[in-house]
This record gives structure tokens, sequence and C-alpha cells, in this order.
């Protein structure tokens, strides 16, 4: 499918900027940590969950279940409960700070490779490969409705902020958006020919950033999915985070590593 979620050399399964209060516990208000640090949440190759100091690139906590493996995650909106898409096809809501587990409940009959909170925090969206898109109440995990997709396998899921859209990739290279509380699809567009591996949204949700497992990130407008412009990066991209700044952070296929700056050239928008 091209694009894989766990590799032996360290690469990120999914990247995601924010800031925190203190190691173990998110907070949606503060700007800093205790010391003054963005932290970065990533998936590690071993199936946990790591925060990150951006600025060092050192790993500072861990976030592990012993029992099952992590293939995604997502952030509730007010940073304060954490939703796991896991290996065995299971989700888990973590309560963060204190760290405990809320429920965990049977999703999908294969690997979860996508997660997101939608409809401010009260449903969950999640995929697995070869497999409908489910909606689900993220307190109770009942499963409220599906979303099928015809001749493509859906590859990522994304949300805004305040999941009031849901975005997802196929391996077609399709990209398609719908409003998460009505699921109208509001846009559905040919992204290009190989698999879309990523799709993130900046801080102030005017910009997603899409990539496809090559060297290039294309930028868009997120309602409409008209593109803006298109990053290109010195190698080929596996996972995409944005940082406090806005500054696309990425994690290279060959090499494992997280990178700043990245972006060589910036090729204008056609719009």
């Amino acid at each position: 499918m091209g694009c894989d979620r766990h590799r032996a050399d360290g690469e990120f399964v999914t990247l995601r900027s924010i800031r925190m209060d203190l190691w173990v516990n998110f907070s949606a208000n503060s700007r800093t940590d205790h010391r003054n640090r963005e932290l970065l949440v990533a998936g590690d190759p071993q199936g946990g969950i790591r925060f990150w100091d951006s600025s060092s690139g050192r790993s500072v906590r861990k976030f592990v279940d012993a029992r099952r493996r992590a293939a995604s995650f997502a952030c509730s909106v007010d940073e304060t409960k954490l939703a796991v898409g896991n290996t065995d096809g299971t989700v888990s809501l973590w309560s963060v700070s204190p760290r405990q587990l809320l429920h965990r409940f049977d999703a999908h009959g294969s690997e979860v490779i996508g997660v997101c909170f939608i409809d401010g925090g009260k449903k969950l969206a999640t995929v697995a490969e070869h497999e409908p898109i489910r909606i689900w109440e993220a307190e109770g995990g009942t499963k409220l409705r599906e979303l099928e997709i015809v001749d493509d396998v859906v590859t990522c899921l994304a949300s805004n902020h305040e999941g009031k859209l849901l975005l997802a990739g196929t391996d077609g290279g399709r990209v398609m958006s719908w409003d998460a509380t009505s699921f109208s699809e509001m846009a559905n567009i040919q992204h290009g020919s190989a698999a879309t591996c990523n799709i993130v949204f900046n801080q102030d949700e005017t910009r997603v950033f899409i990539s496809d497992g090559t060297n290039q990130i294309a930028v868009f407008r997120p309602h409409d999915l008209s593109r803006l412009m298109v990053l290109k990066a010195r190698s080929n991209v596996s996972a995409i985070g944005i940082d406090g700044t806005d500054t696309p952070l990425v994690s290279g296929a060959a090499e494992g590593a997280m990178e700043r700056e990245f972006v060589e050239n910036t090729v204008k928008s056609e719009a």
C-alpha cells in the first residue's frame, strides 16, 4: 500500500504537535510545559506512544499498553483523553492524567490504522484496511454508523481540532471530506496516483498537509480541498507533524529521523 506504519528503524507511526503543563498531562490552554518545552506525541516501532521534546529530539515519556501494540492514536479536543487504535482491532480510550483506561472495545477485524475524535469529541471515527469507516460513541463504544468507500481502500483518517470535519485518504490517491455531524460529503479529489499516507491540519486549521510517501507534501484548503502549494522534502516522507509555529516536521521513510527544516523549495499555488 506504500504507507508502512511500523518499521524496525524507528519510523514514527503518526505525529502531532501539542503543548503540555506536565509530562503526563495534556493541556488545551497552556502553551508550554513546566520546563518551557514544546512536546510532540508520536508512535514508536515497539507499539508504544512517546512524548518528545521537539527542540532536543529527546524522548521524555513513553505511554505503553503492555498487552497491545498501538497502530494509531488521537487526542480529544480538550486533550485530556487519548484514543488508541490497536493492531488487534480494538480501540482503547485513556484518561491521560491520571493515566487510566476508561474502556476498550472491538472496532475492526484487523489493525486499526486510523482513529480520530469528531463532533466535539463526542464520537470516534476508526478504520481498518478493506473495512468501512466506522463511527462510534466515544464514551460507550456504541457503533453509530458506517461510511462505505467504493473502489478504494482507506489508508488514513484525520479531523480538525473541533472535530467538525472528517477527512480520509485512500490507496488510490483520493482524499475525501465529510461534515462530521451530518456526514454529508463536502469534497472528493484525486490527490495523486500513490496511496495517501498522511493528512495533518495546521494549528489554525486554514491548511491541510497531505503526503503520499514521496518527498512532496501538498497543501490544501480544508473545506473544498483546493490545492494551495506543494512542499518538497529532502527525502521521502513517512509521517508529518506540525509544530507551534506551523512549521511541518517530517519523518523520513529511509532514515526514520524527524526533521524540522525540511523544505527545500516551494511550488506556488495554482489557485
